[in-house]
């Protein structure tokens, strides 16, 4: 269900909450863990809620997501949930039998299993996305066993596997870096190493959205990001690679954009929980939120109820943004996350700003990146 009307197709995202047990206990990770597991009566409610769309066709396809705690724990789940839906859809000739795929985000370690090679070889539409937080010391910061123990080496041993099945079936194969206050001296010499001698093709890097910066933060984030680029430039590698340096951001918001959301959150997206109740995005899933308690938009057998889909529905940029946040000259670029705003603030049409210091950084550094030669896209100084 989505009774927003969409002028240009997207992908409808559905993110399956396999579960919520994780064998990491990475000590940025919002995600508060569990022993809950999805059951295949809840996966298959799910597909069939998905084939149940009046006008798929408005999209251009679907997107099955599967999702954590780990999800590769549940390989076989998974395995089994894909199954139904090639089944059933091949059985009612639906629009999303030959437009659809998959995607897993892993923390990698059971990427070489039996049971995930079994599930890539029988679904070749599923792609992994694998998570390597830098070299050794910075991705051993945070991303750690539930003993405290790093998790860099068992990572390690799967990328090259990783990359000789996955690169060929994505255009720009990634990983993602996630920058807190603790790895920030880290993160430079983690991001070169991602690039250089593990020869992912990019790296997506983003700073975290919750309240943990602390004084001087964004003064060595905007130093580490030009030095940064000087580094890639050295070792032969387009900065472009990183998607910090991202062009076209750093510019007053446009007008005409008002109404729109920084994500599909409620309009392009559901999330299924374990026990099969429906939130705008996984985020709000109970699992995914500290401070405040979300109720479910619906369920997978009962499907979404409109009243209570309406508030997500009215999120806006126009609604949720302060002030100076409409009218800043650098707006373009700052990222909100819907569950953070909620999680701190109890409101949807309330928006923390807790990255803005380090988003205004990100804009100073690319402008002197830029101003090396190294960038091609503008942006603008005002406000910084």
């Amino acid at each position: 269900m989505n009774p927003v009307p969409t002028p240009h197709k997207f992908r409808r995202t559905y993110t399956f909450v396999v579960t919520e047990r994780c064998n990491f206990k990475c000590r940025y990770c919002y995600v508060h863990t569990s022993d809950r597991v999805m059951s295949l009566e809840v996966g298959k409610a799910g597909v069939e809620m998905i084939l149940a769309d009046p006008d798929p066709e408005r999209y251009e396809g679907v997107a099955l997501e599967f999702i954590g705690g780990e999800p590769l724990l549940e390989a076989e789940l998974i395995e089994s949930i894909m199954d139904y839906f090639h089944k059933r859809t091949k059985e009612c000739r639906h629009y999303y039998a030959n437009n659809h795929l998959g995607n897993i985000n892993s923390n990698g370690v059971l990427y070489g299993s039996v049971a995930t090679q079994r599930l890539l070889a029988t679904h070749h539409c599923i792609r992994v996305g694998l998570t390597v937080d830098g070299d050794e010391a910075m991705h051993n910061q945070n991303r750690v066993y539930h003993d405290g123990r790093g998790t860099y080496a068992d990572v390690l041993k799967n990328v090259p596997l990783w990359l000789k099945q996955q690169r060929p079936l994505s255009k720009e194969l990634s990983t993602k870096v996630t920058i807190n206050h603790e790895n920030l001296p880290l993160f430079r010499r983690g991001i070169v190493y991602l690039l250089k001698e593990l020869d992912i093709p990019v790296v997506h890097a983003n700073t975290i959205f919750e309240d943990v910066w602390q004084s001087g933060d964004e003064e060595l984030f905007e130093r580490e990001l030009v030095q940064l680029a000087d580094d890639l430039v050295a070792v032969g590698i387009p900065v472009e690679r990183c998607s910090l340096f991202k062009g076209g951001i750093g510019r007053p918001y446009p007008k005409a954009d008002g109404h729109h959301n920084w994500c599909g959150c409620g309009r392009y997206m559901t999330a299924i929980g374990p026990d099969g109740n429906l939130y705008p995005c996984n985020h709000f899933v109970p699992s995914g939120l500290a401070k405040q308690t979300a109720e479910p938009i619906g369920t997978v057998f009962t499907r979404i109820d409109p009243d209570k889909i309406a508030p997500y529905l009215n999120m806006s940029r126009d609604s949720k943004s302060p002030p100076e946040c409409l009218t800043c000259e650098v707006a373009t670029g700052c990222a909100w996350c819907a569950g953070v705003d909620f999680d701190e603030t109890g409101r949807l049409d309330k928006r923390v700003t807790y990255i803005c210091r380090m988003h205004k950084a990100r804009i100073r550094a690319i402008e002197q990146v830029k101003s090396k030669g190294l960038l091609v896209s503008p942006v603008h100084r005002a406000s910084l």
